[in-house]
């Protein structure tokens, strides 16, 4: 009897966590005015990017800095529950197949490019005749261009016109066997980097990225008005990245949480 209701304490205790969590992510959600669905698509678009397209930001900036850590925590655990969800790991199956490289075109035959030439080169001929008729005062011009058109297709069945001989044929054909070459090892690093059904290489790519930009963040960087716009005092800081200046303005106690978060979501994956 004791071991059934610890049993169903132990489900009672599960089910109000996930409740809390639900909660809280519904709560973050509608502070960054975002439906659910939206806010998977963005967690999707800066997972492949990778990039950290943060909506509502101004919103965010409200938030009182004792209370962002716990925030980041609710944010990192429903991105990375996301990640496991069928319908990301459908998309991500779909954006792998955009990324798969495409093989090269098989070129045609000397007699294929000849046939071909060879039909552009009697309609052309019979459009320019008919233009005699509408423009008679471009005839001499005109027939001046049906006449090389002619000897054009006059030399098409020259055995000894380079541009339809064998060694066409040879040149083409080794080039297109590079061309494979180069595209079944693309093939190759493509299977690598995107494994079907496991995403796990771009949310590395996505982690990693945030640890690099985020470990130089100096947080006492000195910042001034000018023109009521606030910029930090040293230039080579103005120009860091969306990312970095971010991190500076959520504070290093923030970022911490989330760069510790990264790091074991890493170690896990």
């Amino acid at each position: 009897m004791k071991k059934y209701l610890f049993i169903l304490v132990i489900i009672a205790f599960g089910f109000t966590l996930n409740h809390f969590f639900d909660e809280k992510v519904k709560s973050l959600l509608s502070l960054m005015h975002l439906t659910e669905d939206h806010a998977q698509m963005t967690i999707f678009s800066n997972l492949s990017g990778p990039s950290f397209y943060i909506p509502s930001t101004s919103e965010l900036k409200k938030i009182a800095k004792g209370e962002r850590p716990s925030l980041v925590l609710v944010a990192a655990d429903y991105i990375k529950q996301t990640t496991k969800s069928p319908g990301f790991i459908e998309q991500y199956n779909q954006y792998r197949e955009i990324k798969k490289p495409f093989p090269p075109q098989k070129p045609q035959s000397v007699n294929e490019m000849k046939e071909n030439y060879r039909k552009q080169l009697l309609t052309s001929i019979s459009e320019s005749e008919k233009l005699i008729e509408q423009v008679p005062n471009m005839k001499d011009a005109l027939e001046e261009t049906i006449k090389n058109m002619k000897q054009q297709l006059a030399d098409l069945d020259n055995p000894d016109n380079p541009m339809f001989g064998s060694a066409t044929d040879e040149s083409n054909n080794l080039a297109y066997e590079q061309q494979l070459e180069i595209y079944k090892q693309k093939l190759v690093e493509w299977e690598k980097e995107y494994p079907e059904n496991n995403p796990n290489n771009m949310i590395k790519k996505w982690l990693n990225t945030f640890l690099e930009i985020s470990s130089s963040v100096d947080y006492d960087a000195e910042t001034k008005d000018v023109g009521g716009k606030i910029v930090f005092v040293n230039p080579n800081y103005e120009r860091k990245d969306y990312m970095w200046k971010f991190c500076y303005r959520a504070g290093k106690e923030t970022v911490e949480t989330a760069r510790s978060f990264a790091k074991t979501w890493l170690n896990e994956l």
